[in-house]
Parts: C-alpha cells; sequence; structure tokens
C-alpha cells in the first residue's frame, strides 16, 4: 500500500528524536577527568620548574590561551594518573560502541587534550585551545554549531557550558551544582543522561 501524504509528513515521534545517534561531544576538565589540566600544570611547575612558573604567570592577564600553552610546555603531567569520571567514560563507549561518533572539545591546551585522548581511543575528533584561541564559552559554542550543523549532545560540569547546553540539541551534566542544573533545566535543555561527581579529587 502506498504511503499517504499524511503519513509522510508525520513528524518524528519524541522516542525517536531521542534515540537518533548525533554526535556525543564530551568536555574534559572537571567532565571526563576530576581535575582541572591547568591547575595540575601549574602545581607541577611550582614544584619542578618554579622559575618557569614565575615567568609565565604575567602571560595569563593578557593571552589565556598562550599561559595554557606555556604551562603545557613547562611540565610533564602524567596523564595516565588522572582522576577520571568512570561513569560518564563507561556511557561514552557504550555509545562509542553502537556507533556514535564521540568528539572531545575542551578549553585545555590542544597538546594535552590529544595526550588525553590517546589514553582512552575513542575521540573521532579532538579540539583544544590554541596558543591564539581560548576554547571556551561561546568560543566552544560556535564551533561546535559550525562543526556540527545538524545538532550536536553536549556533555559538561560548568556554569561556562550553559551557552553550549543552549545550544545542543540533548545535554549531558557530569557533576553540575545544582544552580548550574537549575539554570541549564530552565533555558531549556533536554537532558539525555547526568552522572554525579565522583568524590576525592584534586578539583575538590
Amino acid at each position: 500500500m502506498e504511503k499517504t501524504a499524511a503519513a509522510v509528513k508525520r513528524k518524528p515521534s519524541k522516542t525517536s528524536e531521542r534515540t537518533q545517534l548525533l554526535p556525543l561531544v564530551l568536555d574534559l576538565d572537571g567532565t571526563l577527568i576530576n581535575s582541572d589540566l591547568l591547575v595540575e600544570g601549574m602545581i607541577n611547575a611550582f614544584f619542578r620548574n618554579p622559575i618557569g612558573l614565575l615567568l609565565a604567570l604575567p602571560l595569563a592577564l593578557i593571552n589565556r590561551a598562550g599561559f595554557k600553552r606555556r604551562i603545557a610546555r613547562l611540565t610533564d603531567i602524567d596523564i595516565d594518573s588522572l582522576p577520571v569520571n568512570e561513569a560518564l567514560l563507561a556511557y561514552a563507549r557504550r555509545e562509542h560502541a553502537r556507533g556514535r561518533e564521540v568528539h572531545l572539545y575542551t578549553a585545555a591546551d590542544q597538546e594535552l587534550a590529544d595526550r588525553v585522548a590517546a589514553r582512552f581511543g575513542l575521540f573521532t575528533t579532538v579540539r583544544g585551545s590554541t596558543r591564539d584561541h581560548n576554547l571556551k564559552g561561546h568560543r566552544k559554542r560556535d564551533a561546535l554549531v559550525a562543526e556540527f550543523p545538524d545538532g550536536f549532545v553536549y556533555a559538561g560540569d560548568h556554569r561556562a557550558d550553559l551557552p553550549i547546553w543552549a545550544a545542543a540539541k540533548r545535554v549531558v551534566l557530569a557533576g553540575v551544582s545544582p544552580t548550574v542544573r537549575r539554570e541549564a533545566i530552565a533555558n531549556g535543555a533536554d537532558v539525555e543522561a547526568e552522572f554525579d561527581a565522583e568524590k576525592g579529587t584534586l578539583r575538590d
């Protein structure tokens, strides 16, 4: 039997919309890892290269992205020892196994982001801050909208992620505060999944 015009034009159900394999994009600091790479790097530099850290500090006031690059090159963070949000990682691995693209977009320096991504072997693309471009907040949102015009799902943890969640089709909340959660929901966020913050981290 031929489909009727009404059947052809019927909108997809909410269930089918939610099961679309939209790209899953993970933030890094405070989301995939329960720490902050810039803080980790500064602590590492304080003990291993304090003069280098002191000389780098003025750069933080004039070029945040450049400061991140300088800290990344001053130190040698043990990537394998970084604490991970295991529940979120397991979720990302399950989604990847069923054919979903998983991407890493972070305000951390690109060189460190690449090293973290190599630890997991999970990501289709990895984008971080460069020497001249701090990939955070509105800048990250604009990059994601340009890269994924058909929509994406974004996993984050911080108030800086609010403009990105507002542009995403669905959101994953990873250890957000109650205040940030309320703001995200009030802004219309469609929550796909939610994970608690894990305890005992450097960030805590």
